[in-house]
């Protein structure tokens, strides 16, 4: 699941999330203090995406869902290189995509295209894996990955950089 996919699930998820609650007391009629808390607590879960207002006695909780995707979505870690390919194969702007390497295993073993990328091991058959995985990929015909430009065409937009 894309990183969008990911987002609109959380916002549908959120959509109506939403609850009512009678309050015994008017936001008014409490103390200084605690009316200070309060606002200080509204404003803090504002940030996250929680909104807080109360009216004639009643608190309103919903939940903002384009905030809360924002802030849950996962980014930690190394950000990931792009692969170029240098010298006879590459093609357009020289980064280095699916269609590329499926083409070059028709013509040439794991190693070899490890060594042509410039990757380590672990990090070449983790994106084969990767790769492998997508059903757009393991739904092409064998007989495609012989002709680069039918392949590029077959993946189109699912083309991923490797």
């Amino acid at each position: 699941m894309s990183k969008a996919e990911r987002r609109n699930a959380v916002k549908e998820k959120l959509k109506n999330a939403a609850i009512m609650l009678e309050l015994a007391k008017d936001i008014d009629e409490l103390s200084g203090e605690t009316q200070e808390r309060f606002r200080l607590v509204r404003e803090t879960l504002s940030e996250l995406g929680v909104l807080f207002e109360v009216e004639r006695g009643t608190l309103f909780i919903s939940i903002n869902p384009e905030v809360y995707a924002g802030l849950t979505r996962k980014t930690a870690g190394r950000r990931t290189k792009a692969v170029r390919m240098e010298g006879e194969d590459s093609v357009g702007d020289g980064l280095c995509r699916y269609s590329d390497v499926l083409y070059l295993l028709t013509k040439m073993g794991d190693r070899e295209v490890r060594e042509k990328l410039g990757m380590s091991q672990s990090t070449y058959f983790r994106h084969k894996k990767k790769m492998l995985k997508n059903e757009l990929v393991r739904s092409i015909d064998r007989h495609i990955l012989k002709d680069l430009e039918r392949l590029k065409e077959a993946l189109g937009k699912e083309d991923y950089l490797f």
